[in-house]
């Protein structure tokens, strides 16, 4: 059985967690991001952008760390 988003990123981060806001501007809808502590020295220091879905931000996750290979659409 094959591993979620999720666990992939809480299996190399476990200090992952999800941030959600409401957005307002436009469509109002609830957004998600995946957060973690910054590794000093590392460029991905910065939060990854907002996502429309939980399932999404951890897929934004996977791919930001390098844990998914992109597929060309």
């Amino acid at each position: 059985m094959g591993s979620t988003d999720r666990d992939l990123v809480l299996g190399f981060r476990p200090d992952a967690r999800v941030e959600s806001r409401n957005n307002v501007r436009g469509h109002p809808r609830t957004e998600y991001r995946v957060v973690y502590a910054p590794v000093p020295g590392s460029r991905d220091s910065r939060p990854a952008g907002w996502c429309q879905s939980e399932a999404k931000a951890w897929q934004a996750a996977c791919v930001r760390l390098g844990l998914r290979v992109r597929r060309p659409v």
